[in-house]
């Protein structure tokens, strides 16, 4: 039984020379410094939502992967690659499932928009080759974490400094919206919220972890509150802050602490946070919440009873508009313009049926169990409990908005979730 076990070990990690190994570690650290860099570079262009954005960095994805395979297979051939580990497969392939859909949507022709969804689907091909490529750099996890942290803090510190100093401008110049409140890089305030809230709980997570960079991390996280509170966005406040609660109850968990004992501790933060959050602006923002849920509320059953109109094909990826500028409802405020249903879920069901569109949050939910493993194997749960974290963010507020659609928010997503999912003891650090 041991000879078979050693020879399955060897089939899985074949033993490389110490050059070889080097050589791999290198190669790893360079690309790792390529993902690290695109997904900070990624949302100075209005967030990446724009569709020359999308070809433009989902063809330096590809370029990245494709760069990265050639490389491997001289550095290290032979080696097996980490999507095709036990386990790490099953997300990447639900999202190629979902992609073969959206193509045959597109060739059916089924979707209302196929050129639309034509470049939904590189999009999506691309996201896939992200977490493929990710899962190869895990070994430098830790380190792409930092450097994630101290990323998100600088458009964090551009975000307060261009409301404070700079007479609220946005990066490209004048705002055409949402005036008074920090944007960052971003049009949206709600989508840099996002943005804030997955460096929220990354760093807080590596904060607790007590890693050398503790200070700094700590002076990031700061920065990143200050700005998540500079937004104004509620949804965006309230799911960061529920990923941070549960960031901080699996950190005091591992670190030996009672999970009662947390659990009190984040129920009174939560109370601070929405006192003042309360009292700031006169409450102004929480007092039109009646307002915006009615409105909100009209949309999604709209939404809904699009998607039960088809309930197996969609409409088409990224034909939501179009379909639902010919269902317009006169119950709707006609002042209002809906692109979107602001339930990312809705516009799922609504572009792809019930099945198929079910599939990107059930790949998301595969590689967040992959984390719960990891959470409560792995000696250091750091990057595990950011994934959850950042799970958690985007699972609440896309039931409120779509800020998961916007291409800078799901590249950095992506990332932290295979971060926190990847087996590091298979990859070279």
């Amino acid at each position: 039984m041991r000879e078979a076990d050693m020879v399955i070990q060897f089939e899985e990690a074949p033993v490389l020379t110490t050059s070889r190994r080097a050589s791999l570690r290198r190669l790893n650290a360079v690309f790792s410094g390529f993902v690290v860099a695109l997904v900070l570079f990624a949302p100075l262009a209005m967030g990446a939502n724009r569709p020359e954005f999308w070809m433009l960095w989902s063809g330096v994805i590809f370029a990245l992967h494709g760069a990265y395979l050639a490389l491997i297979s001289w550095v290290a051939p032979g080696r097996k690659l980490q999507v095709m580990r036990e386990g790490q497969w099953r997300a990447p392939m639900i999202g190629l499932t979902f992609a073969t859909f959206v193509l045959w949507q597109i060739l059916a022709p089924v979707s209302l928009a196929p050129d639309a969804g034509a470049l939904g689907l590189i999009r999506i091909l691309a996201y896939i080759s992200l977490f493929a490529l990710t899962l190869e750099l895990a070994g430098q996890g830790r380190r792409m974490a930092v450097f994630l942290v101290i990323g998100i803090a600088a458009h964090a510190l551009w975000g307060l400094a261009a409301l404070r100093l700079f007479g609220d401008i946005a990066l490209w110049g004048e705002k055409s919206a949402y005036f008074g409140v920090v944007t960052g890089p971003f049009v949206n305030r709600n989508s840099f919220a996002t943005f804030l809230g997955f460096g929220l709980t990354t760093s807080l997570a590596l904060v607790m972890a007590r890693g050398r960079q503790r200070g700094m991390l700590a002076l990031c996280l700061a920065v990143i509150v200050l700005a998540l509170i500079g937004t104004g966005s509620r949804a965006g406040m309230v799911s960061s802050f529920a990923g941070a609660g549960v960031v901080f109850v699996v950190m005091r968990w591992r670190s030996g602490a009672r999970p009662g004992r947390g659990l009190a501790e984040v129920a009174g933060l939560f109370l601070i946070v929405a006192l003042g959050l309360a009292l700031a602006d006169g409450g102004a923002r929480f007092r039109d919440l009646a307002e915006g849920v009615g409105d909100r509320g009209a949309l999604w059953r709209h939404a809904l009873s699009m998607a039960a109109a088809r309930p197996f094909s969609g409409v088409g990826l990224d034909a939501f508009a179009l379909a639902f500028e010919q269902t317009h409802p006169i119950t709707l405020n006609p002042v209002l313009i809906w692109d979107l249903p602001h339930n990312s879920y809705l516009t799922l069901w609504v572009e792809a049926g019930f099945v198929a569109g079910s599939l990107p949050p059930l790949a998301a939910a595969l590689a967040l169990q992959r984390a719960l493993i990891h959470l409560r194997r792995q000696r250091d749960p750091a990057l595990p409990a950011a994934a959850l974290g950042v799970g958690i963010i985007g699972a609440l507020h896309s039931l409120v908005d779509f800020s998961l659609e916007m291409q800078a928010n799901v590249l950095l997503f992506v990332v932290i979730l295979v971060l926190g999912s990847g087996r590091r003891e298979y990859a070279v650090d």
